[in-house]
């Protein structure tokens, strides 16, 4: 802990709680969107002061600590991994109450190797073989011990909205992405007719959208052209909750977007990630829910 930045700041502070009561800090890169305008709305319809913070330095952090709602919800936040971490054990101490808060005291939660490890550790629910190698050479091994074979899915260990994912081929076509192999998690290609998304808010399903790819896309998400739909079949909707709720319940998630894929050979539904940063646009209006309105009414009922 001593050699890592700013680590004497962390405990140079005697702060006398001087957090804003009734108010929530939405603490983000981004100031402007939908997103932060339905939080607004939600907040001013439920009497609560919202508050856009977007310091991009352990230092103004500090200067405006009191400026801090006494609940705090991060999302892209504008510092690096170790200042996130350092901030948000600041306003830990400083008696703030932060949502989802081991997300960023744990530097791997959004690793999407480590969500499958996990969970396949823990026999939380059916998860995608996953292979991840920090150097070139240990590829071909990493591979045969995952039983993973050309062609494959190789993304990003850290993205969201289906960017950074690809079907590789071969070895060769895998190691000319413009990443290096240590920024990679490899997957075998599930044969699927779409994925879900269910937005979990304290514990709770607000329901379940089924995401299917544009044609000539292997990928699902809305945000690269797919079409959405609401599934309300009881045992479609029953199965795919199950696994979304077990997934919340065993990474501790108070608000987040789990997906899941029907793997139509083994005929099973599998985990495929975790977006603590989902974004609701498409899902709020093909369910036809208030996802702003539920955050923040968890949010007040989180308020001293």
């Amino acid at each position: 802990m001593a050699n890592r930045p700013h680590a004497l700041k962390r405990t140079s502070y005697n702060i006398i709680n001087p957090m804003k009561k009734n108010r929530l800090t939405f603490y983000t890169k981004y100031t402007q969107g939908l997103r932060i305008d339905s939080l607004k709305e939600a907040a001013q319809t439920l009497g609560i002061d919202f508050h856009v913070a977007n310091y991009d330095s352990i230092e103004e952090v500090q200067k405006n600590l009191q400026e801090f709602g006494e609940v705090v919800m991060n999302t892209t936040r504008p510092l690096n991994k170790i200042d996130r971490t350092i901030v948000t054990e600041l306003l830990q101490k400083n008696g703030n109450r932060i949502i989802n808060n081991h997300h960023y005291t744990h530097p791997l939660y959004g690793n999407k190797y480590f969500q499958q490890s996990y969970l396949k550790t823990y026999n939380v629910c059916p998860t995608i073989p996953s292979a991840y190698c920090q150097k070139e050479e240990e590829l071909d091994n990493v591979l045969i011990q995952k039983n993973i074979t050309f062609p494959c899915i190789a993304k990003k260990t850290v993205g969201s909205e289906g960017k950074h994912v690809y079907i590789v081929q071969s070895k060769e076509e895998l190691l000319a992405l413009p990443y290096d192999i240590s920024e990679l998690v490899m997957q075998p290609f599930i044969q699927n007719d779409g994925d879900y998304r269910v937005y979990i808010v304290n514990g709770k399903s607000l329901g379940v959208m089924k995401r299917i790819g544009k044609e000539g896309d292997f990928r699902n998400n809305i945000s690269q052209g797919g079409e959405g739909i609401h599934i309300t079949d009881p045992t479609e909707k029953n199965a795919v909750e199950d696994i979304a709720l077990k997934v919340a319940k065993a990474m501790q998630y108070e608000i987040v977007g789990v997906d899941i894929i029907h793997d139509k050979q083994d005929n099973i539904y599998r985990f495929l990630e975790t977006n603590s940063q989902a974004y609701w646009g498409a899902y709020h209006e093909i369910i036809n829910v208030d996802v702003a309105m539920h955050i923040m009414k968890y949010a007040k009922q989180l308020m001293n």
